[in-house]
């Protein structure tokens, strides 16, 4: 029974294209938030693969100042616009961002403008 289930699972990712939706969304979350480090110093280095993503959450623009205090603001300020993630890390400062597979660009647009607000100091 579990390998039937299984294997539905992995004919429901193929058949959706799922895999490619997560590379190409993954891809413009990981732009925009790229963009949104432009405008907020409060945003660090970024690491992805697809839609797993950690954003780093510094002080002052430095890569190397973790911020955990304002990365549990902007978790908790998201969380009260509706969108859960969380932060993690050895320093406590990294959101941690993983959608599901089926996550598309306006899902991302969405995610992107409620962490663009969240960010304001």
């Amino acid at each position: 029974m579990a390998a039937a289930t299984a294997n539905a699972v992995l004919d429901v990712i193929e058949d959706e294209g799922l895999m490619e939706n997560s590379r190409v969304v993954g891809a413009h979350l990981r732009q925009g938030l790229e963009d949104m480090a432009k405008r907020h110093e409060s945003l660090g280095p970024i690491r992805s693969a697809g839609l797993f993503v950690g954003a780093e959450i510094v002080e002052g623009g430095d890569p190397l100042a973790a911020d955990a205090g304002f990365a549990a603001k902007v978790v908790n300020r998201l969380r009260e616009a509706r969108v859960l993630i969380s932060a993690t890390g050895s320093r406590a400062n990294v959101l941690k961002i993983r959608p599901p597979l089926v996550f598309s660009a306006e899902n991302a647009d969405l995610f992107l403008d409620r962490l663009d607000a969240a960010l304001a100091r």
